[in-house]
């Protein structure tokens, strides 16, 4: 489905912003032989838009796609500096939930590099994770605290907490 819509669009010479926000919630899809071209691609064509307050935000998501998309390629290495990025704009833009993604991303990382102590990134990951449920965000909750169990071979368990939030 996704090969038809790329194939189009691909051949452009220039994207509206309309296209530009497919492209950029289907970024981490792609094959690891086109991430380098897409991604060079979108933050030219993003570029065109800056100083739009919609086009910050789209940024902000394309950034984390694409990092999502070299993780999932095993390129997790060369995300840091991308997440440090989105996690700036996402501040500046008091994107909560992008906040906290690209924290639990960065501790992902963290972990994996052994750069700090795992009881450590353990309590961080655990208030990224509170602060998503907070904001209602328990799919994405569970689907990190997978990641988190896969990569890291610990499972924050946030049992009693999600009991407590759904008691209100």
């Amino acid at each position: 489905m996704i090969q038809p819509i790329w194939k189009e669009l691909s051949n452009k010479d220039s994207w509206t912003y309309s296209e530009l926000i497919i492209i950029c919630n289907i970024l981490y899809i792609f094959e690891n032989e086109a991430i380098d071209p897409m991604a060079h691609r979108v933050f030219r064509e993003l570029k065109k838009y800056e100083g739009y307050k919609a086009a910050d935000h789209l940024r902000i998501r394309a950034i984390f796609n694409y990092c999502t998309l070299l993780r999932v390629h095993d390129r997790m290495a060369e995300t840091r500096t991308l997440l440090v990025e989105g996690l700036a704009l996402a501040m500046r833009k008091q994107d909560t939930f992008m906040m906290l993604e690209y924290r639990f991303r960065l501790a992902e990382i963290d972990a994996v590099q052994g750069k700090k102590e795992m009881v450590q990134l353990d309590e961080k990951v655990r208030l990224y994770l509170l602060g998503l449920l907070l904001i209602g965000a328990k799919k994405e909750v569970e689907d990190l605290q997978a990641d988190w169990e896969k990569r890291t071979g610990r499972f924050i368990d946030l049992q009693k907490e999600v009991e407590t939030l759904e008691g209100n």
